[in-house]
């Protein structure tokens, strides 16, 4: 076992700001239901863009908050409430995730090129 060595993962300070700068563009809010679509497709893109722009497996959107999100605006059998509740944990999920890397950056627990 002690012969096994790891790499630290890699991120790009900049691209891990660019993604955050993009979630905290997006809105907070969802005035009507039916909106939601649009909301689902933008946010799917966002978790693409952070995905392509990381490479970290933390935004890929299979597996995620995003894939219930997407679920629940698709059978269209969740109230407005419910969809509002997802959307936002989406938001809370892209922004915690992209904080806790540049933490890591900050800390020097992964490299980080700029």
């Amino acid at each position: 076992m002690s012969g096994l060595k790891f790499e630290m993962a890699t991120y790009s300070c900049r691209a891990v700001q660019k993604c955050r700068e993009s979630v905290m563009r997006m809105p907070r809010t969802v005035r009507l239901k039916y909106m939601h679509v649009g909301r689902c497709i933008d946010m799917g893109r966002l978790f693409d863009k952070c995905y392509e722009r990381t490479g970290c497996m933390v935004f890929d959107k299979r597996n995620t908050v995003w894939e219930e999100y997407e679920r629940m605006v698709n059978y269209q059998e969740a109230t407005k409430k419910e969809l509002d509740r997802s959307y936002k944990k989406c938001l809370k999920y892209l922004l915690e995730e992209l904080d806790s890397i540049l933490l890591m950056i900050e800390r020097g627990e992964v490299n980080s090129v700029a």
